[in-house]
């Protein structure tokens, strides 16, 4: 498709504003986008995958990877996505929107998690084959470890509930030392509970990805793009997640 033909269809979808344009059209390996609520950025954001899809910058056999915060985000950003393209696709017969629908991967960052310990995350727990079985929590409330009879010793409990501060201070060096013993509480004592935490499910990732480099790699080159709405709501153990599918190799937490 002419990419001219493309860009005035977006400038006429965006009601002219040249900034949202740049940001669509830009080419920066790494790009934040700041402005206050209402502004347009998720939008933007929709635009920018669709305009990446139709201008053929995704990869043969790869995605583009778009984390959302919530999973209600996620599918009404599916479906913003789809929704956009039949305006791009006019008069052009040779794009169909099913099959584009098929360059871009929408998630939240707990689901994307999930989705790479069903199916990797044996390696580090048998049990983790059912993890769709274990049932979510919380467990910087004691309450939720009482209700499921998970019996932490008092050091283990101090443990949990430091790893709960630590993510939402973005404490890194605390998530640093301590994420692979706060993972063996949970493999040993919550899982067989058919219990999970909300942030163990980020930081057994995070172990499966800094174990397994084949499996980090494929991830890496599976998304070449990573578009994040809301990035500023990105806590320590997000961005840790992230910066293993953005970084070399060689880097690991």
């Amino acid at each position: 498709m002419n990419n001219k033909l493309i860009i005035d269809k977006l400038l006429e979808l965006h009601n002219g504003d040249k900034k949202q344009l740049d940001v669509i059209l830009s080419d920066a390996n790494r790009l934040i986008v700041e402005a206050p609520a209402g502004y347009g950025k998720t939008k933007t954001l929709i635009s920018k995958i669709a305009y990446l899809i139709l201008t053929k910058q995704v990869p043969v056999n790869k995605k583009i990877l778009a984390l959302t915060f919530s999973v209600n985000a996620a599918y009404n950003m599916k479906n913003e996505v789809v929704s956009i393209l039949p305006t791009l696709l006019a008069n052009n017969e040779n794009l169909k929107t099913s099959d584009i629908e098929g360059k871009v991967y929408v998630s939240n960052f707990h689901g994307l998690c999930r989705r790479i310990l069903k199916k990797y995350g044996y390696l580090l727990s048998k049990e983790l084959k059912n993890i769709d079985q274990l049932i979510n929590i919380d467990d910087s409330s004691e309450n939720n470890l009482n209700k499921f009879n998970i019996n932490l010793l008092e050091d283990e409990k101090k443990l949990v509930k430091n790893i709960s501060i630590a993510s939402k201070e973005y404490k890194e060096k605390y998530i640093k030392e301590n994420y692979l013993q706060y993972n063996n509480i949970i493999k040993t004592k919550y899982i067989e509970k058919g219990v999970i935490s909300y942030n163990s499910i980020i930081t057994l990732t995070i172990e499966l990805l800094n174990k397994y480099k084949n499996i980090r790699h494929f991830y890496t080159k599976f998304f070449p793009i990573i578009i994040i709405d809301e990035f500023q709501d990105t806590n320590i153990l997000n961005w840790t997640f992230i910066q293993l599918l953005i970084k070399s190799l060689h880097h690991s937490l």
